[in-house]
């Protein structure tokens, strides 16, 4: 803990200046990697020891997931990502006008998270505070701690596993949607669903038996353990004495118990419904996967999940779907094209960022691999497998068949097959009971490789994703100077702003997807007859065109010093990272 509370201060103290072509692992101090080794030691030494420490435990995981999510925050010293800016407007919006506004955008046809939110920060009067935004996604973090140490005891060998599999949680969940979003909210609420189900409403495990001549026995000298599922029933249920393993006994289950389970289940599904547009969805397809292999008691859990979705689909988010039929169906049944709008070709980003993407691709893939070798031992030492896990981990794939997701498919499938994967890698160390003494040393070796690769992965593109005082302090003046109906502009979708007045302008992102506006004349073009029109333009905006779309190098510096240079557009603001200009001129 010590080590940990020097690391925040150290950071503290860190001026991170221009972030580096891989983010911001170029300003990390180097007491963060001693903090994270000193965890990962403390944790190694404990799995190692005769009996569980949960307390101890809980503790170093929580200091870890604070590290390693966490030093970015003191880092940057400001609330990072843009679009946690913009949900923060959508918050204030509701606690200004008691009401929702589907007209503005998607997300206010799932409003669950920002009423909630909403009523949480009302009491303040000046809507969510920054430091809400800025520590967020450490929040989230450790909140996902609770919910998947259950689900991870109920598909577990020991205890040793369980806690293993928080660590590479911590380590995998890379893909940054635990910022001040909806989809934190969702995810925090599935795992909460997933949990209560294995909790309460779930049969003990099952083996698929595999008589593989090439699959070794155990190695000499080891025996059997109590809990050890080699020793299997010919009938591929547990043996006696495995289900207190994994704290499938720890309570006696009534029908009382099952019944408040089943409808605190309907007010999570409920919830979860009305918070995200995708996450529900995914829910029910595992609940459904844990029914199809025998692990939930009974079908309704999962029907359940699959009547709340559809519910406030047909019902509280006609206003959206109804008016975009194109794009809620218009991928369905093609997986190529899901997958082929998610990956940015090394052609079309800079050399910098297509380093970053292919990063990116080799962390997934290990995670990847090392479940791969989690499998495979457990078949080694069991005879057999549970099929829970790998299908679980594997069931978020069919994503890609239904939605694009604006180009995020891949990484939602990742994020929701991340607290499964973990688990997976755990049991690649430690596959039934025992962390030995070469797994300890070959687990200290993954880590140590996983730590810089995980601050590229969730931090490489903080050239655009951070958001600075002076990022806001130009949001603040655009909506002071812009009038009531006025249309506002923004050179690309990475700029820090709707976080207040989202209902009372419209706004529009030019150099979405393709660079498309590369010069005043076409910007001009865009914007709207007989409306106030209003442009802002920044370094954030400009790096993002340049490094993700291939805009050429410099662009944004050209584009504001022709906006400066035309007499259509009236300078209102400035300062070092940016200039806010009112269109005044004639198309």
């Amino acid at each position: 803990m010590t080590m940990a509370v020097v690391n925040l201060v150290v950071a503290g103290g860190v001026d991170v200046g221009n972030i580096g072509p891989l983010g911001l692992i170029h300003s990390v101090p180097a007491t963060f990697y001693l903090s994270v080794s000193a965890c990962v030691v403390a944790i190694v030494v404990l799995l190692k020891s005769g009996r569980e420490h949960p307390w101890l435990l809980g503790v170093i995981v929580a200091i870890l997931v604070v590290v390693l999510h966490g030093t970015a925050v003191v880092l940057e010293g400001w609330a990072r990502f843009p679009t946690a800016w913009l949900h923060a407007g959508y918050t204030e919006s509701i606690m200004v006008t008691q009401n929702v506004s589907p007209e503005v955008g998607a997300r206010f046809s799932w409003p669950a998270f920002f009423t909630a939110t909403a009523a949480v920060f009302s009491g303040n009067g000046e809507g969510v505070p920054e430091a809400a935004l800025r520590w967020a996604p450490v929040f989230f973090q450790l909140a996902y701690l609770a919910p998947f140490y259950v689900i991870a005891r109920h598909l577990c060998a020991s205890w040793r596993t369980t806690w293993l599999a928080l660590v590479f949680f911590s380590f995998t969940n890379w893909v940054g949607q635990d910022y001040f979003a909806p989809q934190a909210g969702a995810f925090l609420l599935s795992l909460c669903v997933l949990a209560t189900a294995l909790r309460t409403l779930s049969n003990p495990p099952r083996l698929l038996l595999l008589r593989m001549p090439w699959v070794r026995r155990r190695p000499a000298g080891v025996g059997p353990e109590p809990g050890d599922l080699a020793e299997t029933r010919t009938d591929g249920r547990q043996p006696a004495g495995v289900g207190s393993q994994c704290g499938l006994n720890e309570v006696r289950r009534e029908p009382s118990d099952q019944i408040v389970a089943l409808l605190f289940i309907t007010l999570l599904a409920a919830a979860l419904a009305a918070s995200h547009q995708l996450t529900p969805f995914v829910l029910a397809l595992q609940l459904g996967v844990l029914w199809g292999v025998r692990r939930l008691n009974s079908w309704t859990v999962p029907m359940l999940a699959v009547l709340m979705a559809l519910l406030w689909t047909s019902w509280g988010a006609v206003d959206y779907w109804i008016s975009h039929l194109d794009d809620v169906f218009g991928s369905v049944g093609d997986p190529g094209s899901a997958i082929q709008s998610s990956v940015v070709t090394e052609a079309k980003a800079s050399a910098e960022h297509s380093v970053v993407v292919w990063l990116r691709m080799l962390y997934a893939g290990l995670l990847g691999a090392g479940a791969l070798v989690g499998i495979a031992r457990v078949v080694r030492w069991r005879r057999g497998i549970d099929l829970t896990v790998p299908a679980l981990a594997a069931a978020p794939v069919a994503l890609v068949f239904l939605q694009d997701y604006g180009g995020e498919v891949v990484l939602r499938v990742f994020l929701y097959a991340t607290p499964f994967i973990a688990i997976l890698l755990a049991h690649a160390f430690v596959p039934v009971l025992r962390l030995h003494r070469a797994s300890a040393v070959a687990l200290f070796a993954a880590l140590a490789l996983a730590t810089p690769l995980f601050l590229i992965a969730k931090f490489g593109n903080e050239s655009f994703e951070r958001v600075t005082p002076a990022d806001v302090a130009l949001g603040e003046c655009l909506y002071e100077s812009a009038t009531p109906g006025s249309a506002i502009f923004s050179l690309s979708p990475h700029l820090a702003w709707q976080f207040t007045d989202v209902v009372d302008h419209s706004h529009v992102s030019v150099n979405e997807q393709t660079f498309d506006t590369p010069n005043v004349a076409t910007l001009v073009r865009r914007l709207p007859a007989g409306e106030e029109s209003y442009v802002v333009a920044s370094r954030m905006q400009s790096t993002f065109v340049e490094r993700v779309l291939g805009g050429p190098e410099g662009w944004g510096a050209e584009m504001q010093g022709e906006l400066s240079a035309d007499d259509s557009f009236d300078r209102l603001c400035s300062n070092e990272v940016g200039s806010v200009y009112r269109f005044s001129g004639e198309r």
